[in-house]
């Protein structure tokens, strides 16, 4: 495969639609507050730009240049910051809403290529999917720096945060698993086995096997595993998971 064409099929695009301006607070009335705009923030990675469009009048009301392949985005909770992952420049980009400017970059290790970011509720923290090195580094905004880079599975892609900010999640491509981290400790605690990947990957159109027929397959393999970890047996799992699986063999990628 050639770089350019590497290059393409690693494209990665960022869409953020954010209401920016005045947020209601408690005992506020509309009338005293004007209504927040809408903006739809694109990231352009070819041209290492994010375009800031009206949403109202679909225009576009300015283009900023960032850091190198910029891929997905968060907003703050005040509304005042756009987070954007660098990929090719291994960089964070805080861009201030109010005039459209970056702010600060902020310098992730080397190699990281992140791609999604995500923020705790508070804003406090931002995290990065890091495909590059495999791990999730862990931003604090506030002084602008890197606290922690997490050790994850492979490829991560995208992350997100639980509602109560207690948990993260890391979404690794490459080993086909979801990391659990401990916000507080900043550890992974477990890795949830996505066997989505792999259900795609045995059905082909014509097959031998129905989707209803994967479907069962795959329910007897995960409730073997389950069985397993609440056991602590390998017997359970043998007991579980039909014969068939046994004798299965990887078609290899699509």
């Amino acid at each position: 495969m050639t770089p350019a064409l590497r290059s393409a099929v690693t494209l990665c695009i960022g869409i953020l639609v954010a209401s920016i301006g005045n947020l209601a607070c408690g005992g506020s009335s509309s009338a005293e507050k004007p209504a927040a705009r809408a903006r739809i923030y694109v990231t352009n990675q070819l041209d290492n730009t994010v375009s800031v469009i009206d949403g109202a009048s679909h225009k576009i009301a300015a283009t900023v240049r960032v850091g190198v392949s910029p891929a997905q985005m968060a907003v703050s909770p005040d509304r005042k910051s756009i987070y954007i992952a660098n990929t090719g420049s291994n960089t964070v980009s805080v861009l201030n809403t109010d005039n459209n400017s970056v702010a600060k970059t902020i310098a992730l290790p080397r190699g990281s290529r992140p791609i999604g970011v995500a923020l705790s509720p508070s804003g406090r923290y931002l995290y990065t999917a890091d495909g590059g090195s495999n791990r999730v580094s862990v931003l604090d905004t506030r002084a602008g720096r890197v606290v922690v880079s997490v050790r994850v599975g492979t490829q991560p892609l995208g992350v997100a945060v639980a509602p109560n900010g207690k948990t993260v999640y890391s979404a690794n491509s490459g080993s086909g698993d979801v990391s659990v981290i401990d916000a507080r400790t900043n550890r992974v605690v477990r890795a949830i086995l996505s066997l989505g990947v792999d259900l795609v990957r045995w059905y082909r159109t014509g097959g031998p096997d129905s989707p209803e027929q994967l479907g069962a397959f795959y329910a007897g393999l995960a409730l073997g595993m389950v069985t397993s970890a609440e056991n602590n047996t390998a017997s359970r799992v043998e007991q579980a998971i039909p014969a068939a699986a046994i004798s299965r063999q990887d078609p290899g990628p699509v």
